[in-house]
């Protein structure tokens, strides 16, 4: 196998032994924005917080979990639970 980087380090190119070939490309931020497999193709999309939203029109949803908690006297109480 053979692999390629970029200046920033990051994967853009497989050559396997089977013959198959693989290429990546990045945006700005470097986030994968598609893996190329021969002629098929994977893309992905992000979001502005950089988290992945989309690949290949599959959609991607974030679902954020907080426990608040206090703490009195050397105890701690659940005072309520998000998500």
């Amino acid at each position: 196998m053979v692999y390629q980087y970029d200046d920033l380090y990051r994967l853009t190119n497989v050559d396997d032994s089977t013959g198959d070939d693989y290429v990546y490309e990045y945006d700005a931020v470097g986030n994968r924005t598609q893996v190329r497999q021969n002629r098929e193709s994977t893309n992905y999309v992000y979001d502005v917080g950089n988290r992945l939203q989309e690949k290949d029109e599959q959609t991607y949803t974030l679902i954020i979990m907080a426990t608040c908690l206090q703490m009195r006297n050397g105890q701690t109480n659940l005072m309520e639970q998000i998500g």
